[in-house]
């Protein structure tokens, strides 16, 4: 006598699309969290500089985007484009350095790392709930 038990799992299709969503949801809510750093980061690098401004061409040089690619990678991009951007950061050997850059963006750090994992929990939450 052969005994045998078979099982049909369905669904299957229907789960992974959802969990397409989930991703979906993710990727959302750390643009979001991403877009909120680069704002108040170079916010504040413009208008909190310790450089005396007589071009204004460093501060339009503060900007950052926010790029989606592919393999799941999402990356901010903070900048100052100005050729001297870093040479007034860290000095020279004949100016002192008026750093503006490294100090506000690792002073926002841990809320941007506070605000991603909030964004993946909100995300996930709102998945487990079938919303």
């Amino acid at each position: 006598m052969d005994f045998q038990c078979q099982l049909m799992v369905t669904g299957i299709d229907e789960a992974l699309a959802r969990l397409d969503g989930l991703e979906a949801r993710i990727r959302t809510n750390v643009v979001a969290a991403l877009e909120w750093f680069g704002q108040v980061t170079t916010e504040e690098m413009v208008q909190t500089h310790p450089f005396r401004n007589i071009t204004g061409r460093l501060e339009r040089s503060i900007g950052y985007t926010v790029e989606q690619w592919s393999a799941g990678k999402v990356v901010a991009n903070i900048f100052a484009t100005a050729p001297y951007a870093q040479a007034v950061e860290e000095g020279t050997t004949s100016s002192r350095p008026y750093p503006f850059f490294w100090p506000v963006f690792y002073k926002y750090l841990p809320e941007l790392q506070e605000r991603l994992q909030a964004a993946v929990d909100e995300a996930i939450d709102q998945y487990a709930a079938g919303g």
